[in-house]
């Protein structure tokens, strides 16, 4: 739980710093296949069995002289034969943020909190994620990150908010300190993102202060968690 209390103003300073779709319908023929996670996918003769494990994002049907060809496409959770996520994320995460080491830490992210952490990948490349330079909220992801956050054993602190209508809030997540700040601008609030201190993203946010700034709804959540 968040404790928000009322500052007279927050002080913001720079500081140094740190899917798969399917094409038009097929022309008939077997099919296409690919397996997502454990599972498998098979196609004989029009009919197509999928595997357990593997989420179905895109799906195509081309039919020739009365054979029905199905293209089916699969997003894994990573694992043998899975698609991971974290390529796609951390090059989204370059319109708004530095992104050394993102893909290896994105990879390196604890088993018991992997499926957390692609679900929440996958929703903010559905949501449109890095389709802007300023990385804005994607307000239907805030649940999976929190979900994350706190398989990951974040522990979150006080948050603040500035009678200029400024606000930050501060986390410690895996031995790092996460931190935002706030400021309103042009109806938004302009955020930085701060590691340890050093200032390593900014992007914009809703002007509700709560949202803005809390540590997983803000729009620097994916710059603290997409990397793990």
């Amino acid at each position: 739980m968040r404790t928000w209390f009322w500052l007279g103003a927050v002080a913001i300073g720079a500081c140094g710093g740190k899917a798969v779709v399917d094409g038009a319908p097929g022309a008939g023929g077997s099919g296409g296949t690919s397996a997502g996670g454990h599972g498998a996918t098979t196609t004989t003769n029009g009919t197509v069995t999928v595997g357990t494990t593997g989420t179905t994002v895109g799906t195509t049907v081309g039919t020739t002289t009365g054979v029905t060809s199905t293209s089916v496409s699969t997003v894994g959770a990573g694992g043998a034969g899975g698609s991971s996520p974290c390529g796609a994320a951390c090059k989204a995460l370059t319109t708004c943020a530095a992104t050394q080491g993102c893909e290896q830490g994105c990879l390196s992210v604890k088993p018991p909190c992997q499926k957390d952490h692609d679900a929440w990948l996958n929703c903010l490349l559905m949501g449109g994620f890095g389709s802007v330079p300023t990385c804005p909220q994607v307000p239907a992801c805030q649940s999976l990150a929190g979900s994350y956050a706190m398989c990951a054993g974040c522990a979150f602190g006080s948050c603040g908010v500035g009678s200029d209508g400024s606000c930050g809030c501060d986390a410690k997540c895996q031995g790092q300190a996460y931190s935002t700040q706030c400021i309103p601008s042009g109806g938004q609030l302009v955020c930085l993102c701060l590691v340890n201190g050093m200032q390593v993203g900014k992007c914009i946010s809703s002007p509700n202060v709560k949202s803005a700034c809390d540590i997983t709804s803000s729009c620097c959540a994916p710059v603290f968690f997409v990397d793990g």
